[in-house]
Formats: structure tokens, sequence, C-alpha cells
């Protein structure tokens, strides 16, 4: 009967030794990515002192939308918005809490989005579904036409560089999308 005093790690070790029967048969180790470094530290929403642990599955790096699980005897597990692993728990919701970085590069800045479109005001909303899907704030937005173009001029608060340029890049990937930074 197992009572849960020999973790299953140690008990691998025993079987996998040098000496054991059972080495022919061990798998070689996958190798592992490098974790976020510990000075990228996090806040949990409403929630102090907790166990926290960056899940390997997805690897946060600095910038990206996290949420975080509620584990059973591990504390809170930190995910990306987006990390394929987070469809294991979604229907158990009370298990999610809100997560974001904190620190010195925790800084926000406003940056000026300017999305332009032809003929349709339709790719627009694709716009704001990518915003969502990459954790970024709309401070503010507005919409004009202007000789059949459709111009979306959004304020956004966001964590860095690199995070802008992603989400450039991702708008300019939609067909009929033209999107650029504009000086604020």
């Amino acid at each position: 009967q197992g009572q849960g005093r020999v973790r299953i790690q140690d008990a691998l070790e025993k079987l996998l030794a040098p000496d054991s029967p059972h080495k022919a048969h061990k798998k070689p180790a996958a190798p592992r990515r490098k974790a976020p470094p510990m000075e990228k530290q996090v806040r949990i929403s409403g929630m102090e002192g907790l166990m926290v642990r960056f899940a390997r599955c997805c690897i946060p790096q600095y910038g990206d939308p996290l949420v975080g699980i509620i584990t059973r005897g591990q504390g809170v597990s930190i995910h990306r918005t987006r990390c394929r692993n987070l469809n294991r728990v979604k229907n158990r919701d009370e298990r999610l809490v809100e997560v974001e970085w904190v620190g010195e590069q925790a800084l926000k800045e406003k940056v000026i989005l300017v999305v332009k479109t032809q003929r349709s005001m339709k790719p627009l909303s694709l716009v704001t579904d990518i915003l969502k899907e990459e954790g970024t704030s709309i401070q503010s937005g507005a919409i004009t036409a202007q000789n059949g173009t459709y111009i979306q001029r959004l304020t956004l608060l966001v964590e860095d560089g690199p995070w802008v340029e992603r989400i450039l890049g991702r708008l300019n990937a939609i067909d009929g999308i033209y999107a650029e930074r504009a000086s604020a």
C-alpha cells in the first residue's frame, strides 16, 4: 500500500541506478528548456506569500500575458495565457487566478498604434481579438473613415518594445490590414 512516503523521483532513481537490471530500458532525458530568471517576479491577484513556480510547458517570459493555476500542494503554477495545458482546467475556473509581472521591468509605456483597412471595418474586429490574446490594455481608441479607408487609432499600455513589434507583426500578417506605431 502506498502511503506517500516515497517520492516517485526517488523510486525511479533507484530502479534506474547503474546496477539496476532495468537500466537498459531507460529513455534518454529530453533537453530541458531554461526557466525564467528569478528576478522576473509576478504578483498574484489578491494573494500574497504563495509558493509560485513557472510552468515548464510554456516557459513564460517577461512581457507574456500570464494566468495562474492553483495546484494541489505546489502553490500557483504560472502559465502563458495561450498555453495549451490551460484547456485541462478551463472547466474549473475557480482554480484560475490573475497574474501580472512586477518590479522595474513591469513599468508600462503608452504606445499609439494606427491600423488601416480598405473598404471594410470587419478586419478591425480582429485587431481587438489579437490585443486581447496578447494581454494588452487598450486605454483609448477611435475609428475614422477617409476616402474608403478606415483608420483605427489605439492608445495601448504595453510592457516593452519587442512586445509592440510582435503585435505589429501579427496585425500586419492579416490580409487587408496595415498597422504601424504612431508618434505620440
